[in-house]
């Protein structure tokens, strides 16, 4: 079993006694199972031991995202966004 530390940033601290704090996990699960060439892997070669267990585990280590998210709204509220859409 794989764990994964998800750093935000800047870091959300959770601590008890304080105000609840909003936090957004995005998971990319399509690219779990993407070879370096684009091509799919065969998931039964991603088992321990498989050839294809190392990028999997990188794979899914590299989809997840995580952000504090006080409104909400899915995106990461201390991130500068000079392309905000204007419509």
């Amino acid at each position: 079993m794989a764990n994964r530390v998800v750093r935000a940033a800047p870091p959300a601290a959770v601590d008890d006694g304080a105000a609840p704090t909003n936090l957004t996990l995005e998971i990319d699960v399509a690219t779990w199972f993407v070879g370096p060439d684009g091509e799919l892997i065969d998931p039964s070669t991603a088992n321990d031991d498989g050839p294809n267990e190392g990028i999997v585990e990188d794979n899914i280590q590299d989809s997840i995202e995580g952000f504090e998210d006080e409104d909400e709204d899915g995106d990461d509220d201390h991130e500068d966004d000079d392309d905000e859409d204007d419509d």
